[in-house]
């Protein structure tokens, strides 16, 4: 049968080991202090299906993020605007826009989270594989390439 599987919380790990690790939904953080508030894109691109070892892949598997929110790390108001919370479908090394930031918006320091709490983060990262994909034994990988470009 067709099955998803979530991505684990982050963990978070002090370098002081006296403080306790913390999970947190995941998260890609970016700062755009350039000074020329003309925007930003920030995509992503899965870099092939998901392969084994022997390389069988997981045809027809779907990379998904959902529940996209954005936090300034800054306490910046002028919001990135361009994001939505429905899924973000990565296809096969194809760059997929996950957040922009129009002209006069996104300076500062971002965090731009899957999930909004532990509760909506387990369940914001998947990976569906169908029912009719061959599964072979083995650990399957693929990388991801995150690009932050200029708006212009």
């Amino acid at each position: 049968s067709e099955t998803i599987f979530y991505a684990s919380l982050d963990t978070i790990k002090y370098a002081d080991s006296s403080k306790q690790r913390f999970k947190r939904p995941n998260f890609v953080e970016l700062t755009d202090n350039r000074g020329l508030n003309t925007g930003w894109r920030l995509t992503v691109k899965q870099n092939g299906q998901l392969k084994n070892a022997d390389g069988a892949e997981l045809n027809g598997a779907k990379l998904a993020f959902n529940n996209t929110s954005i936090v300034s790390l800054d306490e910046i108001t002028a919001t990135p605007t361009g994001f939505t919370k429905d899924a973000v479908l990565l296809n096969d090394n194809q760059n997929v826009l996950v957040m922009a930031a129009e002209n006069g918006t996104g300076m500062g320091s971002w965090s731009v989270n899957f999930g909004q709490d532990d509760t909506e983060g387990e369940r914001s990262i998947s990976l569906t594989v169908p029912k009719d994909s061959v599964k072979e034994k083995g650990h399957y990988t693929t990388s991801l390439t995150w690009t932050l470009s200029d708006s212009i």
